[in-house]
């Protein structure tokens, strides 16, 4: 999923939260709060990655450039 994805689920899953606990089901309540956190650790993880990736791959460009030294 994309970020902006995992962000509007996050959002969802926030409303639904309030609702629940105006209804008075708290350990759906309990659920959805666990499932944010699961998804915000996931969106940091995958965003960390695909970051370091574009590290990676900025480097082998500047590298292809450069003479091995001997």
């Amino acid at each position: 999923m994309t970020q902006k994805a995992l962000k509007l689920f996050q959002l969802f899953l926030e409303i639904f939260v309030v609702y629940t606990i105006l209804k008075v089901q708290l350990f759906t309540a309990l659920i959805c709060l666990f499932a944010i956190l699961l998804i915000g650790r996931y969106e940091k993880t995958a965003f960390a990655e695909t970051i370091s990736e574009e590290n990676d791959q900025t480097q082998e460009e500047a590298d292809i450039g450069r003479p091995v030294p001997s």
